[in-house]
């Protein structure tokens, strides 16, 4: 079926692939930039437990203090933030805390200043980056001698909103740790349950509460200075008690960030020997499992860790300051139960202070990062480091969207494949290492040259690919075109009919033509046969027509001459054509000669 000869012919003569790819970075810097502030902001987002964004309705939204005012920003990629929101009055990053229920956005501000209340207030987040609030609610009743300070607010899964701050009675000159909940879950806050404000701890220190399933709740809180962490767990009605996390005490009470995934908490704090650590609560037996250490000390730089969940993977990421201007990142991966190696994740150019980082308690799919203040004095600048996404478009020769084609895209160690959508674009999140090595494969087929790519930002690559459209013409001896001819494609040994969702049963139109729009490049390897008539092989390195030639039809053979008889046999023929005719009668002479013949006999 093949012409072997032809095929060893044009492998022959094929030249060398030539590789043709582009790509542009979008308009991103990483870390973006988000805001700027001035000298009186230098405390912009301080404390590290507690939070100040989080994504929603297909945006980021990052909350800070200019120095006056309590603002929000949006960005719709993480790299280009909008304009400033104002809120409220707020002259300190240490007086708020926000939260996302999944609906609502909630915010607490406790101006630290004596005879005034907490408030809070519930909002919900807009995808045009406004926010629709309810009024303001006193949370908790201002006092003449009694100061509030260091909030932070969460919601529990009933919807409830749980306020944990520091009090400091100025009349009695004592400290207490405190967590209130609201009495309504509609936005206002109501009356305070029985109960509330609950007295946590008589020191000086912070207190996280932490939602669980269910309406439980459990609180993470700190002593001032070199404590122990304690969880104190709540099971919807009653409190429990109080369980140590006897590893190692916690160098101060901003030292600690906490995540929940179902009952199972996650906690990371820096010990008084500068370790980072992590450890794991367990609700169901009111019990913390053992250390490990993140980032070991080196005995003299402070380092406040944050820590954040991804809501589907259940992946833990770890984001540290020990050095001036550079951020760590340690990942947990879930399925796997392993921590990743310590990777630089921000080498900052300016200052960073350890204390004023911050991160999404729950990440998105898209987005993980964290957001930090860098420089020594005005201007300070707020940025958001961010895991990077690489979004690839891979089209053919003619510029047309490659479909089911696979990228893979390795770092040396893992390697990610995907296959594109109808647009032809493959897209990834998330993406940890620095470099990676990226290959396109169509119809089975490599078709580029390995890529190599930096993600030092959000990339969109577009890619060329080494694929083809294969015209046949099929005309006769007069080169007229022929219609409604069938025909078979091959490549190597294999009929591709059908396949990679190529047309089963191509034939040529009305004016003698069919192309195979999209084909793998091959050296010399595609066969295109007319059953029963020709065929011929061709090489594809760019887009090629060929024209096959149907031969005649053949005809039926000449019926042989018939032989000119002689008189002799003519005279026979006729004879026997008299006879035959005749039969009967000289069947009935015979017989009437023969009983003549026999009477004359017997006389």
């Amino acid at each position: 079926m093949r012409n072997k000869t032809e095929i060893a012919i044009a492998s022959a003569l094929v030249v060398l692939l030539i590789f043709s790819f582009a790509f542009a970075t979008a308009s991103a810097s990483f870390p973006s930039s988000v805001a700027s502030v001035g000298a009186t902001a230098s405390n912009a987002i301080i404390h590290s437990f507690q939070r100040k964004a989080f994504p929603a309705k297909g945006l980021l939204w990052f909350f800070y203090s200019d120095g006056t005012n309590l603002l929000f920003k949006t960005s719709t990629d993480a790299a280009l933030w909008g304009s400033a929101t104002t809120i409220r009055s707020c002259s300190s990053g240490e007086y708020f805390s926000v939260w996302f229920d999944g609906e609502f956005m909630h915010y607490v501000v406790a101006p630290s200043s004596a005879n005034t209340p907490i408030y809070y207030r519930r909002g919900t987040p807009n995808s045009n980056g406004s926010i629709t609030f309810t009024n303001e609610q006193i949370a908790v009743p201002a006092y003449s001698s009694v100061t509030y300070s260091i909030p932070f607010l969460s919601v529990d899964s009933n919807g409830y909103a749980w306020i944990g701050f520091r009090q400091y009675n100025s009349t009695s000159g004592s400290y207490g740790i405190y967590v209130t909940r609201s009495g309504n879950n509609d936005g206002t806050w109501g009356t305070t349950p029985n109960g509330f404000p609950y007295l946590i701890s008589p020191t000086i220190g912070t207190c996280i509460p932490i939602p669980l399933t269910n309406g439980k709740m459990v609180v993470f809180y700190h002593n001032a200075s070199y404590g122990v962490e304690y969880a104190l767990p709540y099971d919807g009605s009653n409190w429990g008690s109080n369980i140590a996390n006897t590893g190692s005490a916690v160098y101060n009470d901003y030292l600690f960030s906490v995540v929940a995934n179902a009952d199972t908490v996650h906690t990371v704090y820096m010990d008084t020997s500068f370790n980072v650590k992590y450890a794991r609560y367990f609700y169901y037996n009111n019990s913390f499992g053992t250390e490990t250490i993140l980032h070991p000390t080196d005995g003299s730089h402070q380092a406040f860790p944050v820590i954040t969940k991804h809501p589907i993977t259940n992946d833990l990421y770890v984001f540290y300051c020990p050095e001036t201007n550079i951020i760590y990142l340690r990942k947990y991966n879930a399925s796997q139960g392993v921590w990743s190696p310590e990777k630089v994740f921000v080498n900052e150019t300016l200052s960073i202070e350890f204390n004023k980082i911050t991160s999404f308690y729950s990440a998105d799919n898209d987005n993980v990062g964290v957001f930090y203040m860098a420089g020594t004095g005005s201007p300070y600048y707020l940025k958001f480091a961010f895991l990077p996404k690489l979004n690839m478009k891979t089209v053919d020769s003619n510029g047309n969207a490659l479909v089911n084609a696979t990228v893979a895209i390795s770092d040396g160690i893992t390697t990610q494949t995907k296959t594109t959508d109808a647009n032809g674009w493959a897209n990834w999140t998330l993406l940890e290492s620095d470099n990676y090595q990226i290959n396109v494969s169509f119809q089975d087929v490599l078709v580029n040259e390995t890529i190599a790519v930096t993600m030092d930002a959000y990339k969109t690559l577009n890619v060329t690919c080494n694929v083809y459209s294969l015209t046949v013409n099929v005309v006769n001896i007069g080169n007229q075109p022929v219609s409604n001819i069938p025909l078979l494609l091959y490549r190597n040994d294999t009929l591709i009919n059908g396949m990679y969702g190529l047309p089963d049963d191509p034939e040529t139109n009305t004016s003698g033509m069919f192309t195979w729009s999209q084909l793998a490049y091959q050296p010399a390897s595609y066969t295109i046969i007319i059953p029963g008539a020709t065929s011929q092989t061709v090489p594809l390195t760019n887009d090629t027509t060929i024209t096959l030639t149907m031969p005649p039809p053949s005809r039926p053979p000449a019926p042989e001459p018939t032989p000119t008889p002689t008189p002799l046999q003519s005279l026979i023929e006729l004879i026997i054509a008299w006879c035959d005719e005749h039969k009967t009668t000289i069947i009935l002479v015979a017989l009437v000669i023969a009983l003549i013949l026999l009477v004359r006999k017997n006389k």
